[in-house]
């Protein structure tokens, strides 16, 4: 059997001791910070306070390590999927100022500040992340509170529901407003017999504010003390007593009604004037129609007029022109009968003129007519045949005739 060596079962009893204490405190050798961190190391001998915003190992020399979430969510509401269950996450119990109650669920969205100076002020009045988050939980409790009271229960259902929500968000992020009252005149839904709206005077809760328009602050808050920054505050919703849900459905069955009566007396005077519009765009019609007609009259006649003018016009240029022609007419009968004339003086100067030669043969023909037929020839004539016959029968019988005939000629002249 081997001699056991006591230097050596001494050295391992050491190197076991010696490691024993270095696994035992290596977690306070060396420290991590995690994504979304910040760190308050407190010194192990001198207890100086330092800060670890940084992702990443340090030492911590076995000093105390307090840790911080640089953003956190603050839930107060009755639904546990808003974030959480429990007394610390239920909704804010509310007084409105006309003495209803309700019950305000909302989300608080907050971040730490990233400076040493304010988190070490955190860290030395609150020295944990929960009485911090804690304290935060009870200033927007506060807040919601107050606020509730400068509004009146059925303002927050419909009215002025968003600027309940914002102003909410104001006074966590700035702090508590001074408020009073004063009496202003609002709008209502009713009408006069003139037609015009009725006002009326109802006492308000108004934010008093300084010489420079800004709101007078009487608590500066939590977030204003330590440099808290508000990302983000929603009203989830607004659960009323039962007597505010009843007056509010009163209420909105009121206002439905009289919604639907001004909506059938516009319907009405809209369809009287639709009727009136309507009667007046018939007549308008009627009259476009006849005037139509009378134009159309009017048109036919003046196109009437106008072909009797144009006819007229005709008529008178053919007269006018047959007066052109007529004396065209006659001024060439007068240059004719003139030239005539003048021929016939010439002719008058040589002898009988053509006219008078033409009356002249005609008196003989008719003298020689006359006498023709009242010529008693002999009923009985014997002629010779001898070559020594010294006259023709017939022409001592026409001899006598014309002699006759000539006679009777100068006894007519």
């Amino acid at each position: 059997m081997a001699k056991v060596n006591p230097k050596r079962i001494g050295f391992l009893v050491t190197f076991a001791i010696i490691t024993g204490v270095i696994l035992f405190f290596s977690q306070s050798i060396v420290e991590t910070v995690e994504g979304g961190e910040i760190h308050v190391k407190q010194a192990a001998v001198t207890g100086t306070l330092t800060t670890r915003a940084d992702e990443g190992l340090y030492l911590q020399m076995f000093g105390k390590i307090t840790k911080y979430f640089r953003t956190h969510e603050t839930y107060l509401s009755n639904d546990a999927l808003d974030g959480g269950s429990g007394d610390e996450t239920k909704a804010t119990t509310v007084r409105f100022g006309d003495g209803g109650t309700a019950e305000v669920g909302s989300v608080t969205q907050w971040r730490m500040p990233l400076t040493d100076p304010d988190i070490i002020k955190i860290h030395r009045n609150y020295r944990s992340f929960s009485s911090l988050a804690a304290q935060v939980r009870q200033w927007v409790i506060e807040v919601e509170k107050q606020t509730a009271s400068t509004f009146k229960a059925d303002e927050t259902y419909s009215t002025r529901r968003g600027e309940f929500s914002q102003l909410i968000t104001d006074q966590i992020a700035n702090g508590l407003y001074q408020t009073t009252t004063e009496d202003v005149k609002v709008v209502t839904n009713e009408k006069d017999d003139d037609g015009n709206v009725v006002m009326a005077t109802v006492t308000k809760v108004v934010i008093k504010t300084d010489d420079t328009g800004f709101p007078v602050i009487i608590k500066p808050g939590i977030f204003q003390e330590y440099n808290l920054e508000l990302v983000n505050h929603t009203l989830k919703d607004i659960d009323y007593d039962e007597t505010i849900d009843s007056l509010i459905a009163q209420k909105k069955k009121a206002e439905q009604e009289k919604a639907v009566a001004i909506t059938n007396a516009e319907k009405a005077i809209q369809d009287a004037l639709t009727a009136e519009a309507q009667g007046e765009a018939d007549i308008a019609k009627a009259r476009a129609i006849e005037e139509v007609k009378k134009i159309t009259d009017v048109t036919q006649q003046e196109a009437k007029k106008a072909v009797a003018i144009l006819n007229a016009q005709q008529q008178l240029e053919v007269a006018q022109l047959d007066r052109q022609a007529a004396a065209e007419a006659a001024a060439a009968k007068l240059i004719t009968e003139r030239a005539e004339a003048d021929a016939n003086l010439l002719k008058v100067r040589a002898g009988l003129t053509p006219q008078q030669k033409a009356e002249w043969d005609y008196k003989i023909a008719d003298v020689v007519s006359k006498n023709m037929a009242s010529v008693d020839l002999p009923e009985m004539m014997i002629f010779g045949g001898g070559e020594g016959s010294p006259m023709n029968p017939w022409d001592a019988v026409g001899l006598e005739s014309f002699m006759n005939i000539s006679k009777q000629i100068q006894n007519q002249e």
